[in-house]
């Protein structure tokens, strides 16, 4: 037999998700056998997995410990130990999350684990991290070489403590939305369940408020809001965006308000109202009004005179700033109403202080 205790960082989630986690070798049909026949106890009752599971619950699981072993799929992530009895089988309590441990200060930029730099915080509590990603980094790896963001944020709670893989076998902190490799700017992460699932759940249901600062080519004179339906090519890694809606098209929604403008380009703040695959790049090039340094939508002139003038070599989009609803959930609830900002990168801050200047 074997006990786990649900840390903090884990709760929120059913019980049987927890499970499959834990035990992924075991298969959702056998667990939800093994509850009816109380083989897998939660709390000392008999489980549904339908349970929400809450920080301290202890799921007792009654299987030999060979059998144990297989299903764990030889996972590291549980510790495990004999039980102090004398029975063969051994039995573990991992530790509850929120207890007195201290915080280590994470050490000075650039001394954490080779090869990966430290994030870029913007904000950071028990439940969610908000970090600023740089331009030329993946949120998430395309390949096993990748070094993506999501590395560099497990790399950096490790080591400060906040995520133990050792203790946390049915969670891992990851990356809620995505941006383009060579997009910068603000990126949600969640450090437990449940401020995971918050964050997903308004992205969902588009109640953040997400604004991106581009310079585009062309003169911009006055807010103006883009409607339309993409489509993704998988095959090209591009989308197809066109007014009216065609097979297989989503709808889309851009905000876009110039905020200054001068040698033959503007500086606009843009609304990602909904968030498709590269939808604001995309729907500013079908309108005549690429963004500046983007290779795949944009205009080879204007890309150059940039990189000349300005050593542009990614696309000039930044996600600038966030704006949470009122009345989060608890764990967020503190979280409600905030803005969140992340300043520019060169060299789109240079090209803004150019546009300053000719004002």
């Amino acid at each position: 037999m074997r006990r786990f205790t649900v840390r903090e960082q884990e709760a929120g989630q059913r019980s049987a998700r927890y499970l499959e986690k834990v035990l992924p070798a075991a298969g959702r049909g056998f667990l939800y056998r093994m509850f009816r026949k109380k083989n897998i106890t939660l709390n000392g009752r008999k489980m549904t997995g339908t349970e929400i599971l809450e920080p301290g619950d202890e799921i007792r699981v009654f299987f030999a410990e060979d059998t144990l072993e297989k299903f764990m799929g030889g996972s590291k992530d549980v510790a495990s130990a004999p039980a102090p009895s004398g029975k063969a089988a051994a039995c573990v309590r991992v530790p509850a999350g929120g207890g007195g441990a201290r915080r280590q200060p994470w050490p000075a930029r650039g001394e954490g684990k080779p090869g990966l730099p430290v994030p870029d915080i913007l904000y950071e509590d028990a439940h969610v991290l908000i970090v600023n990603k740089p331009q030329g980094m993946l949120t998430q790896k395309a390949s096993e070489g990748d070094i993506s963001l999501n590395e560099v944020i497990l790399n950096y709670l490790k080591e400060t403590g906040s995520y133990d893989p050792a203790g946390s076998a049915a969670f891992r902190p990851a990356a809620v939305n995505r941006l383009d490799r060579n997009t910068s700017g603000i990126v949600l992460a969640g450090k437990s369940i449940r401020g995971l699932q918050v964050l997903s759940e308004l992205l969902r249901g588009r109640e953040l408020e997400k604004y991106y600062l581009a310079v585009v080519r062309g003169t911009l004179m006055r807010p103006f809001r883009l409607d339309g339906w993409l489509k993704k090519d998988d095959a090209e890694n591009r989308v197809h965006i066109r007014r009216e809606y065609f097979a297989g098209a989503g709808r889309i929604l851009t905000g876009v308000k110039p905020l200054g403008a001068g040698r033959g380009m503007t500086l606009a703040e843009i609304e990602l109202i909904t968030g498709k695959t590269h939808q604001i790049r995309a729907h500013l090039a079908s309108i005549g009004h690429p963004v500046g340094g983007d290779a795949k939508y944009g205009d080879p002139a204007f890309n150059r005179k940039l990189r000349d003038e300005f050593g542009v070599r990614f696309q000039l989009l930044h996600a600038a700033r966030l704006v949470m609803p009122e009345n989060l959930p608890e764990p967020l609830q503190a979280l409600s109403g905030r803005e969140f900002g992340a300043p520019a990168p060169e060299p789109l801050a240079r090209v803004i202080r150019a546009l300053e200047r000719v004002q």
